[in-house]
């Protein structure tokens, strides 16, 4: 066995073929790195990428048939994930390889716990990325690269995925021009609820990360001048801004109406893809990769979906 094949090596090779997204952490590189041999262990991966889950186990199979250590994958519901690591990290069965989906806290703040390691040997991966995407307290610490973005970074997370068939049975042009704003969704929402007879809006509140995804999202169409709650101007945090206000009105506008599916309140992303799947509600907030998790575990439903851009407020989007 070669001592080249490292686990270091494969999150090299994961770059160069378009397998990984976006990963936290990486405690199988600490001390270790390209001195550790293949064959040494398996190498436990976590992650909650179900559209790449088929993609990633040819490269893992690949890489141990080449040699390398076998890798235990498990892709985990993105709502579930979270709560995993934190029992792991408190029984010490920490996962070599993890994602940060669910945990709720800010990188720094978990490099300085303790909960991962630096790359020894990360010119592999540099060498196939953009070096601009690397960012100082999320990829890097201290100069030193802990981790690597594979998704943009711009990528928006708040998208309304419409059933295709409700839009045309409603008479909704999803691509209309003057149907992109907060008010012309909410009238779009309300138009599919009248005339489809289901509710309108589906959205997945019992996934508190990707809600509070979602309100930052708003917030920044709204004029937020920031992320995440923080001014980047004063690294202030500032929830009370009008953009926050003006999105919690949006958002608590679908409920007040009764244009929300009722389940909402239970229902995570995967379970809210189902519901949506059996055509339960006309619209569905969810990111790009909502796509690729339905077509995996949907088949052919993917292609009643519809989504137009993120939609920006008007410009007053309390009116």
């Amino acid at each position: 066995m070669s001592p080249s094949f490292s686990r270091c090596r494969l999150l090299g090779a994961g770059v160069g073929t378009a397998t990984l997204g976006a990963i936290g952490g990486l405690a199988a590189c600490d001390g270790g790195g390209q001195q550790e041999a293949a064959g040494s262990g398996k190498l436990v991966w976590w992650d909650q990428y179900l559209p790449k889950a088929e993609l990633e186990r040819k490269t893992f199979a690949t890489f141990h048939a080449d040699g390398g250590p076998e890798v235990e994958y498990t892709v985990y519901n993105p709502n579930e994930q979270g709560k995993a690591v934190q029992l792991a990290k408190q029984s010490n069965q920490m996962p070599d390889v993890f994602t940060l989906a669910g945990l709720q806290t800010a990188a720094v703040v978990l490099q300085e716990g303790g909960w991962f390691a630096p790359l020894s040997n990360p010119d592999a991966i540099k060498a196939n990325i953009d070096p601009a995407t690397l960012i100082e307290g999320m990829n890097t610490f201290d100069g030193e690269m802990y981790s690597f973005p594979l998704n943009s970074a711009r990528t928006c997370v708040t998208l309304p995925w419409g059933n295709k068939s409700m839009l045309e049975k409603a008479d909704i042009d999803p691509t209309a021009k003057d149907g992109q704003s907060w008010d012309d969704f909410r009238a779009n929402v309300r138009q599919g609820q009248d005339k489809v007879g289901k509710p309108g809006l589906l959205l997945n509140l019992a996934f508190a990360p990707r809600m509070a995804e979602f309100v930052h999202d708003l917030a920044q169409q709204a004029g937020f001048p920031g992320g995440g709650g923080m001014e980047y101007a004063t690294g202030a945090y500032h929830y009370h801004h009008q953009a926050y206000l003006d999105v919690f009105d949006f958002l608590l506008s679908f409920q007040q109406d009764k244009l929300l599916l009722p389940a909402s309140s239970t229902l995570d992303a995967r379970k809210g893809r189902a519901r949506r799947a059996a055509g339960d509600a006309v619209w569905f907030i969810d990111g790009p990769f909502n796509a690729g998790v339905v077509k995996t575990d949907f088949g052919g439903s993917w292609r009643t979906l519809w989504s137009p851009s993120c939609p920006p407020p008007a410009a007053n989007p309390r009116s």
